[in-house]
């Protein structure tokens, strides 16, 4: 509500009596702090596309400020965000969706992220690119936006930010004051209060670029899984599908698209995306034009796993890229995996087997039961005959429990 109130109330930009085009994006809360996001055209030709990120304090109920005509937040910190490009102008410039992720333990692993001391808060952003259709998936450390923020409110309080370098309507875009006497209070959640600071495009937050999309994403969620380990996000397109997209690296383009569901069989946008509390479920809000063009929206239910689909214990673990490069290497499989009590490829709490079973959760394919040998290799169906059989990977049973051979339609013979 909060987040709402004073984009209603900073973010009317007028131009010669017309408000400028604004898009309120997505917004999520982090240790007393809520954030938003959300674009707006900055010039009066609507050439310059701008996505700003902006933080406000949870207990920042506003003031009456001295220097203009609209109530203010003491805490309000803005500062755009998205991809350099060619020159100093963003390449991914209009976001279209945001999440804040919890990664998993292999991307808060990541070397690059050695220097932060929160590595799992993740700002996950879709923007739109030029090139038509098609979308930038980036990630970005929150602590990195926090650091960068509080640098700048100290700055502010400096008077660094005295003299605004470019007019917006109401709003002087680089301008800023400390607090004002007049206030009953001068800080607000422990910091000084000071007018809302938004900076310029020279202060861009710069995303890490892990995902070039032929599909324009517009709506995001993700979370951990595989023991916590994988970090999978999960995008819904402007075509009705869902992406399934493995990111365990921060590296440039490091993100993959293992899997693609289609969500909703009419292919309406998918604006929404909400993960269930046991995460094996993904809600998905599709766009709905009803008779006469009315809008309105429908919610699709969809599983996340999936694992059904792949039948032998290869495909359910060599999972390969479906984006670019297309048909990859093998990625593994982060949402499934092969249960060797059942042949059955599953999500791993739907793997039930009994104690003592060896390697009952199979990851990696290299692991896959697999007969390597059968001596002799032909032989008369009239005939009685040992057979040898050597098999890779064969998982232990508890002692006493023999294995059985079965030969088609025929009885099972033990082994």
């Amino acid at each position: 509500t909060l987040a709402m109130e004073t984009q209603y109330s900073l973010m009317r930009i007028k131009n010669s009596g017309d408000d400028f085009p604004t898009a309120w994006i997505g917004s999520f809360a982090s240790q007393g702090y809520v954030y938003f996001v959300y674009t707006r055209q900055i010039d009066g030709k609507k050439t310059k596309p701008s996505t700003a990120l902006v933080r406000l304090c949870e207990e920042d109920t506003g003031y009456r400020s001295s220097k203009a005509t609209y109530n203010g937040y003491g805490s309000y910190v803005e500062m755009p965000y998205g991809f350099f490009g060619a020159g100093s102008t963003p390449s991914g410039s209009f976001a279209q969706a945001v999440v804040l992720v919890m990664a998993g333990s292999r991307l808060s692993a990541d070397a690059l992220l050695s220097n932060l001391t929160d590595r799992q808060s993740l700002v996950v952003t879709a923007f739109d690119e030029s090139v038509a259709g098609r979308s930038l998936l980036g990630l970005m450390p929150l602590q990195t936006a926090k650091d960068a923020m509080v640098k700048r409110e100290v700055d502010c309080q400096g008077g660094k930010f005295n003299a605004g370098t470019e007019e917006v309507g109401s709003i002087n875009i680089g301008k800023c004051y400390g607090y004002h006497t007049a206030d009953s209070t001068t800080s607000v959640c422990g910091r000084p209060k000071h007018t809302p600071l938004a900076l310029p495009q020279t202060e861009l937050l710069n995303d890490k670029m892990v995902l070039v999309s032929g599909q324009r994403v517009r709506s995001l969620v993700g979370a951990a899984y595989g023991n916590g380990e994988h970090t999978v996000l999960f995008a819904g397109t402007d075509t009705g599908s869902i992406l399934k997209i493995l990111v365990d690296s921060f590296g440039f383009q490091s993100a993959t698209v293992f899997d693609i569901v289609q969500a909703d069989s009419r292919s309406r946008p998918i604006v929404k995306l909400l993960l269930s509390a046991q995460q094996d479920s993904l809600y998905a809000l599709a766009n709905v034009t009803g008779s006469g063009g009315t809008p309105s929206s429908e919610v699709v239910k969809v599983p996340v796993f999936g694992c059904e689909r792949y039948t032998t214990c290869s495909e359910c673990t060599d999972v390969r890229s479906l984006g670019s490069p297309a048909n990859g290497p093998p990625v593994g499989n982060p949402l499934c995996g092969w249960c060797t009590y059942t042949g059955k490829c599953t999500p791993e709490v739907a793997c039930m087997r009994p104690r003592g079973f060896s390697l009952p959760y199979l990851r990696d394919s290299s692991l896959c039961p697999a007969i390597v040998s059968v001596s002799p290799a032909l032989v008369s169906h009239t005939a009685k005959t040992r057979l040898k059989i050597e098999v890779a990977n064969l998982p232990l049973h508890p002692a006493g429990t023999p294995y059985s051979c079965w030969f088609g339609v025929g009885s099972t013979t033990e082994a």
